[in-house]
């Protein structure tokens, strides 16, 4: 039986389908969100947003190498996606792959600027692995 945010979300087309469940994401309405992203991709399996956001999805619920899969796919659809970077760094973190981690969070810095905010993170996250220590580049990039 389907839920009645499902049962809304049948006539819509990707686009709404997709608006409908960002919504729904951010109520932490998780199981109707990934059926409409789900539902958007098999509309448009290129679909770079729903893909990120099935990645958010997954890393918000601790299943890394579901989320290791949709981020990867993330970043082949948009290269220049720092966020899909940073986001597979903190699942390979998680996975405590952290020599992988580092090269994402890296690749992170080549994507973009970064806020303050998000330069906090990284640098937590570095320092928390240890890894800072043995790859001091990282915070300039190289």
């Amino acid at each position: 039986m389907s839920t009645p945010s499902l049962m809304q979300g049948r006539g819509l087309d990707p686009a709404q389908a997709f608006e409908r469940a960002a919504v729904l994401h951010a109520q932490g309405q998780f199981r109707e969100a990934e059926d409409l992203y789900d539902r958007v991709l098999a509309a448009d399996p290129r679909h770079f947003d729903s893909v990120y956001r099935l990645g958010l999805i997954r890393l918000q619920h601790a299943q890394f190498a579901e989320a290791e899969s949709l981020f990867r796919r993330a970043g082949k659809l948009d290269k220049r996606s720092a966020d899909a970077q940073q986001n597979l760094g903190v699942v390979l973190t998680g996975l405590k792959r952290i020599d992988e981690a580092i090269q994402h969070y890296g690749r992170r810095w080549r994507c973009g600027p970064a806020t303050p905010r998000r330069i906090t993170i990284l640098v937590t996250r570095c320092n928390w692995s240890g890894a800072m220590r043995r790859r001091p580049g990282i915070t300039n990039g190289r």
